[in-house]
């Protein structure tokens, strides 16, 4: 395989089917967004008033409410995801087999393929699922029984040890990450470009991954290197750009509680939006080098030689 051309063709698809990074906007929706604020920077008010929530009636049914909410939400993230996944791979390849890639061909084989590549993904992420869960239930259970009538107080120790259990689960969702990973990327190629059934995906990308084993960890070798670089370069100005944003309404906060709250609110959103949006145009690209890649391992066909790039670059 030459990684070279790899990196170098995804670069220019990227570059110049700019509507490629609409899908993968979708392709980035349900990332992880961490906000992290503590009791301790609220006013006093505010903490009282939470204080008073938690104890009341209404506690239960409007976590319940809001918990339920939250899965609603990620459960239509995660479909758009799976759309946006899909329609990037078929016009990427679409774009390899000569074509322009267009938003209604893509939206079209996005819907068409949605729930095999949201399946393939659902499958394919249980094991590290189920390894994590095994590690927090223990220490959710510390934490929980305590604050049953029968107990009156928390066990620093018992704590600590359900703590120390967590981080072996957590080791072993990382080994277990990184293979589910690359699968997950094969199947949806397989899934997409040779319309495969859901297990008949997973089990071609498990054949792709086996017989090019040596290949395929070069490749993500590479790309890990690729995404080491690039979380130095658009990593620190993004904090820098969170530390202005936030910074300013925390101390607004604890002067003015609900400005400051809604300013919170406000910027935590534009800034979910501005992260979603960079990592939609990163996923392009390392979609773009996963669907060359499966071409090329697979025999689905290459195209685009060193010097077709050049004049392509040159013309277009």
């Amino acid at each position: 395989m030459d990684y070279g051309y790899i990196l170098r063709r995804a670069w220019q698809i990227l570059w110049q089917h700019k509507i490629l990074w609409l899908f993968g906007f979708l392709a980035s929706l349900g990332g992880r967004f961490r906000f992290d604020l503590r009791m301790e920077d609220l006013p006093p008010e505010a903490r009282r008033r939470i204080a008073e929530f938690v104890s009341s009636p209404r506690f239960v049914p409007v976590t319940v409410g809001f918990v339920l909410l939250m899965l609603l939400i990620g459960l239509a993230l995660a479909i758009l995801n799976a759309l946006g996944r899909a329609a990037l791979v078929d016009q990427i390849n679409r774009v390899e087999d000569g074509g322009l890639p267009t938003v209604r061909a893509g939206w079209e084989v996005g819907r068409r393929h949605v729930w095999r590549v949201f399946f393939i993904r659902l499958l394919l992420g249980l094991p590290v699922l189920v390894v994590i869960l095994a590690g927090l239930i223990p220490l959710l259970f510390s934490i929980l029984l305590p604050m049953a009538p029968a107990r009156e107080e928390f066990s620093p120790a018992t704590i600590a040890a359900a703590a120390i259990c967590l981080l072996p689960a957590i080791c072993l969702s990382l080994l277990l990450a990184i293979p589910t990973a690359v699968l997950q990327r094969l199947a949806a190629r397989a899934c997409v470009l040779e319309g495969e059934s859901v297990w008949r995906s997973i089990t071609r990308g498990g054949e792709v991954l086996r017989s090019e084993l040596g290949e395929v960890a070069v490749l993500w070798l590479v790309l890990a290197a690729v995404t080491l670089g690039i979380a130095a370069v658009v990593g620190i100005p993004m904090c820098l750009l969170a530390a202005g944003m936030f910074a300013p309404l925390f101390f607004l906060l604890r002067s003015a509680p609900t400005v400051g709250l809604v300013g919170l609110c406000g910027a935590a959103l534009l800034f979910w939006v501005l992260g979603t949006a960079i990592g939609g145009v990163i996923e392009t690209f390392f979609s773009a080098c996963w669907t060359l890649a499966y071409r090329d391992l697979t025999g689905l066909g290459r195209t685009g030689a060193e010097d077709s790039i050049t004049d392509d670059t040159t013309n277009g």
